[in-house]
């Protein structure tokens, strides 16, 4: 899709966006399928094709109308959904919520209907799980809202830039950097079965989300990932002053 991403500043007409359909192929693989990173990593390493205008607006899902719900993959369940949707929302980009995700909703391969589950009482075609599904009160729920106002909070998630910091794929291991000024996040994935103890080299004050082991040695910062887990790694101070955060 990348080559049909341009400005029209050179004359030639373009999508601003498209759906990013890379990115998704990516955590679907591996938080919901092998665990493997290949397509997650070429994801990132291949954001320069797209025009640099299109990034910011490209539509970020981990399922949609046209795939298999999340839920519906052989390896996935509600908690890998959290991590998947958490790396998600810590992407630059928009994030593209497919209606039932919020609700867990499990889906089912083979059939197109059955991704289209009804949301309200009355039922479509064989429809499952029957009757009114609307719920505020579910686990996935409250942790779409929690990151909904974690991108209200901090404008480096909105408008920061975005690159691959680092790619261990042998670890499991991948770390994308936001950049916004002299601001900066991280968004880390681990893949794997395993813990992994993972060492930053950073100049300010970071705090994990949701809540893990750090430990700060000196410019280091030591972070306990968990097996098949995502954490951000987010400033203290989500809105600093201009000057501060060199914009």
């Amino acid at each position: 899709c990348a080559p049909y991403t341009r400005s029209s500043t050179d004359g030639r007409r373009g999508f601003d966006a498209v759906f990013n359909f890379s990115l998704a192929e990516g955590l679907r693989d591996a938080l919901g399928r092998d665990g493997s990173l290949r397509l997650l990593r070429a994801s990132l390493v291949n954001r320069p094709l797209y025009d640099s205008t299109a990034l910011p607006f490209m539509l970020n899902f981990v399922d949609n109308h046209d795939v298999d719900r999340f839920l519906a993959l052989p390896r996935a369940d509600s908690t890998r959904l959290l991590q998947a949707l958490t790396f998600m929302y810590g992407m630059q980009g928009i994030p593209l919520l497919y209606y039932g995700t919020e609700q867990a909703f499990p889906g089912g391969t083979g059939h197109d209907w059955k991704n289209r589950e009804s949301m309200f009482a009355g039922g479509w075609k064989g429809d499952a799980p029957p009757g009114d599904s609307y719920d505020t009160t579910g686990t996935v729920f409250r942790h779409i809202t929690a990151l909904q106002r974690l991108r209200q909070e901090y404008p480096l998630l909105r408008q920061g830039d975005a690159r691959l910091h680092r790619a261990d794929t042998a670890r499991s291991l991948l770390v994308v950097e936001r950049i916004l000024g002299k601001q900066r996040a991280y968004v880390m994935i681990n893949s794997g079965s395993l813990p992994l103890d993972v060492r930053l080299q950073v100049d300010q004050d970071l705090r994990p989300w949701p809540d893990a082991s750090t430990l700060r040695d000196g410019p280091l910062l030591h972070i306990i990932l968990p097996p098949a887990s995502v954490r951000l790694l987010l400033p203290e101070n989500p809105r600093p002053a201009f000057r501060e955060a060199g914009i």
